[in-house]
């Protein structure tokens, strides 16, 4: 069964540098085969209620690179992202949950210019029906 193992929240940065106003969110759905889910938001409700939802295949060697050229192609429109140059007015809070394939790509975001945050997990804990018991993973700070 596919799991959500990522998620990437795409919107306006506050201009001091804390949060940012959501306008987009791709998920990566993980199973027999990655899938990226993109979903408008529309947390203002500004727009339509008819939202499409896209459903895109990535390459498992570009996990990242794939979900870059879906919001360049699907929300900002934006030949730029392909040079590496994404304007400063968008921001990309990169969420990684235990076990995704994307944590392991996550190096080449470097190469590209844009707010960005990425949070990677530093405490779990869940219950394992295989050995009964409470699993705890990490430190809370």
């Amino acid at each position: 069964m596919a799991t959500i193992t990522a998620q990437i929240l795409v919107g306006h940065p506050n201009k001091l540098g804390n949060g940012m106003l959501p306008t987009h969110c791709l998920l990566l759905s993980q199973g027999t085969k990655p899938i990226w889910i993109l979903k408008n938001l529309d947390i203002l409700e500004s727009q339509s209620s008819t939202h499409s939802t896209i459903r895109w295949i990535p390459t498992t060697e570009n996990l990242l690179e794939d979900a870059l050229l879906l919001i360049s192609i699907n929300i900002l429109k934006d030949k730029e992202l392909i040079n590496k140059k994404l304007k400063y007015d968008y921001k990309l809070v990169i969420t990684c949950f235990t076990g995704t394939a994307l944590d392991i790509k996550l190096e080449t975001i470097k190469e590209y210019s844009m707010d960005l945050e990425v949070c990677t997990p530093s405490y779990n804990r869940y219950y394992n029906p295989w050995i009964n018991d409470t699993v705890i993973q990490g430190e809370l700070l």
